[in-house]
């Protein structure tokens, strides 16, 4: 159980500080993102 924390809380320092490290592309490609599902979801709701 301990181990598996461990492993938990390292993985979540490496991510925060590749998102940090990585903010601005990281901004751009989530609001394309929402962007893009807004739009799928917009056409599906057409149809």
């Amino acid at each position: 159980m301990n181990l598996l924390t461990t492993l938990l809380g390292l993985t979540l320092v490496l991510f925060s500080a590749f998102v940090s490290a990585n903010t601005s592309e990281q901004d751009y490609l989530l609001d394309t993102g929402d962007t893009i599902s807004v739009q799928v979801y917009g056409e599906e709701d057409l149809t």
